[in-house]
């Protein structure tokens, strides 16, 4: 196919993410804000990253059933969201919620890329040592073994020149472009 105009205005080329955004875009795994805006810095909710993962797998319909109480019948992430839970790759919060509009952590990002992997067949084992990252004790238990094999699988390689892991951390836009792209490639390659 035939690389697509970058439209995006508030992105240029001398950052960091320009080359990540144009990947995603080109692949439809993002996009925009708006037809001319992405927003790098915004951050992405939870229901926006289920809509990403539907996208992936051809937006299949699924019935509309209260999976979740704050899940609506007809939000714009709806469908994304139950596709998300049937498949396994983004469960809820403990008390039966989902939070869609709530923006997505760094180690919810990684647990639901490699939920994902998970779906898709992958063998998701991963040994990197993650333990010297400064903030590993911040991590939430469950994520630990999502974020080693995120590390592994270089869709994250910390901040402050790899150092901090800042799982809990929100994923901003241009994050969420980095880990999806790098994710694509694991996973379809």
């Amino acid at each position: 196919a035939a690389k697509k105009p970058f439209p995006f205005t508030d992105v240029s080329e001398k950052q960091w993410y320009y080359g990540v955004i144009d990947e995603a875009y080109q692949l439809g795994l993002m996009t925009g804000a708006s037809d001319s805006l992405f927003k790098p810095n915004a951050n992405m909710n939870r229901g926006m990253v289920a809509i990403v993962f539907h996208r992936m797998e051809g937006s299949a319909k699924v019935e509309y059933s209260k999976v979740f109480p704050d899940v609506g019948k007809n939000e714009y992430y709806t469908t994304s969201v139950l596709w998300a839970k049937q498949k396994g790759v983004i469960n809820g919060y403990m008390d039966g919620t989902f939070k869609p509009l709530r923006n997505v952590t760094r180690e919810e990002m990684a647990t639901m890329i490699y939920n994902f992997a998970r779906y898709k067949g992958l063998d998701v084992k991963a040994s990197k040592d993650i333990t010297y990252f400064k903030d590993y004790a911040k991590i939430t238990p469950y994520a630990r073994v999502t974020l080693q094999w995120a590390v592994e699988k270089g869709l994250m390689s910390g901040k402050d020149n790899g150092t901090r892991l800042d799982p809990l951390g929100t994923a901003t836009r241009a994050e969420c472009c980095k880990m999806l792209v790098q994710a694509y490639k694991v996973i379809y390659k």
